[in-house]
Parts: C-alpha cells; sequence; structure tokens
C-alpha cells in the first residue's frame, strides 16, 4: 500500500517517527507521501525523506498561510522540488469554510495560482485541498492546464466524474469510513479503478475504529479495506492497483 497523503512533520508525531514507519511497515505500507504546508514543513519533508527509505515528500504553501506568505521564497521552493524525493507540489488549494470573507478568497485564489505555477515550472503534479469550493479549483486547475490528486475527495458524483475526466486522480481517506458517508461510498464505488488513491491524512482524520485518536499511515489498511467492501474486490486488489495509480502519478516515487 501507498499512503499518498500524510503529514510526518506535524508536531503530534516528534519524537516518534522512526516507531510510526515501523508500523506503517509491518502494516504494509511500502511508501508513504509526506505533505508540506509551508516553506518549513517543506524542508523538514526532505529531510524526512532522505533519512526513510519510505518516506517521499512535497513541498508547497497550503492556503491557511495567506497572511503568512512571502511570495519571495519562490525560488527556494523551486529548489527544492528538484530533489529526487519530492514528487509533488502542494498541500494547497482552496479552503472556503464558512465565515470566510471575500479578501481571504481573494488571498487563497492568488496562493493557489502561485502553487500552480511553481507546479509547472517544476513539471510535477499537485496535491489539491478542496472545501467547498469544487466549482473554483476546476475552473482554475483547468485554465492552468495542470493534473493531480484531488486530497481526501469529499465532492458529489458530478464532480468525481468531472475531475476523473480531466485527468485527476481521486484520494480517499478515514472519512469513508464514517457511518454518516454513505454517499460518498457510493462515489466511491464508482472512481474509475485508473484513478482512485488511498490516503491517511494522519495525524488528522482517524477512520473508524479509531476516531478520535491519533491518525497513523499504518491505519490505511482500513481505508483500503473499506474501498474493497465497496466495490466488490480484495483487499490485493485495492493495494495493487492504488499502488499502481500513484507511481503513475508521482513518477519520481519509486517502489
Amino acid at each position: 500500500m501507498i499512503d499518498v497523503h500524510c503529514h510526518l512533520t506535524d508536531e503530534k508525531f516528534k519524537g516518534e517517527i522512526g516507531e510510526i514507519i515501523v508500523k506503517a511497515r509491518g502494516a504494509g505500507v511500502k511508501a508513504m507521501v509526506n505533505n508540506a504546508g509551508n516553506l518549513e514543513e517543506s524542508r523538514r519533508g526532505v529531510e524526512l525523506a532522505e533519512k526513510y527509505e519510505e518516506v517521499w515528500t512535497t513541498v508547497g504553501i497550503h492556503p491557511d498561510e495567506i497572511f503568512n506568505l512571502q511570495f519571495s521564497i519562490y525560488n527556494q521552493l523551486l529548489n527544492l522540488t528538484n530533489h529526487k524525493k519530492v514528487v509533488a507540489v502542494g498541500e494547497t488549494g482552496l479552503d472556503f469554510r464558512n465565515g470566510i470573507t471575500g479578501e481571504e478568497k481573494e488571498r487563497q485564489t492568488e496562493l493557489f495560482r502561485w502553487n500552480l505555477e511553481l507546479a509547472k515550472e517544476a513539471g510535477l503534479p499537485v496535491v489539491v485541498h478542496c472545501r467547498n469550493a469544487f466549482a473554483e479549483v476546476f475552473e482554475i486547475v483547468e485554465s492552468a492546464g495542470i493534473t493531480g490528486q484531488m486530497h481526501c475527495f469529499t465532492g458529489s458524483m458530478d464532480w468525481m466524474n468531472k475531475f476523473a475526466d480531466a485527468g485527476w486522480y481521486i484520494s480517499f481517506g478515514g472519512i469513508i469510513t464514517f457511518k454518516k458517508s454513505r454517499e460518498l461510498r457510493e462515489v466511491v464505488r464508482a472512481v474509475p479503478e485508473d484513478k482512485i488513491l488511498i490516503e491517511t491524512d494522519a495525524p488528522y482524520l482517524s477512520p473508524e475504529p479509531v476516531r478520535g485518536e491519533r491518525n497513523e499511515p499504518a491505519n490505511i489498511v482500513r481505508v483500503a479495506e473499506v474501498i474493497a467492501e465497496e466495490r466488490g474486490v480484495t483487499l490485493d486488489d485495492v493495494c495493487r492497483f492504488t499502488a499502481t495509480n500513484a507511481v503513475r502519478l508521482f513518477s519520481k516515487l519509486k517502489l
């Protein structure tokens, strides 16, 4: 299995990364893609990837960073993309949470486009965070002519089809294990086999039955099990085709 989205530089894992990776390895996880949200996390992700064979990483700026960002760091991030274990730009995107202001939306949009330019110049796919903004994200990435991973997808069947038809990979995490996620499980059943990915978003979004606890890459097994149940295939099938898809998307990732 490949966990295509986790946050190993998060403070919740401080001092335990070695143990976390050993546990994931024992669960059958062959690779983990750490995701960054700012320059410091991007640098630390590269350091982790150099230290651990199973770890790969992204570099990029999360939409939450709109009031902290200095655009002058572009060249620093671009230099990091040259590293052999940097597989994508992200986590980037739009987070139009409840109560967001018009100014915040404008800044997030500007930052998103900035990340997409970085990805295009680096020749890498993007990892997209999307909350309440599927129409806006789709319009922006279509105009940019870029594809990548829709991280922790929670959209409708229609949006899944639009993104998948446009060449995007649809990634599912622990949310699909929740009882309230019946509609999302319908989407899981319908995603083309060559466009589906699995993730944990660790240390967040722990799946049932460990919901509420700190999430870890080893818990990717539960996500894969639910996909197997919903699609009527074996767990081995899910592990095989999601890993194949991950390597196809992240062309620098080697198992």
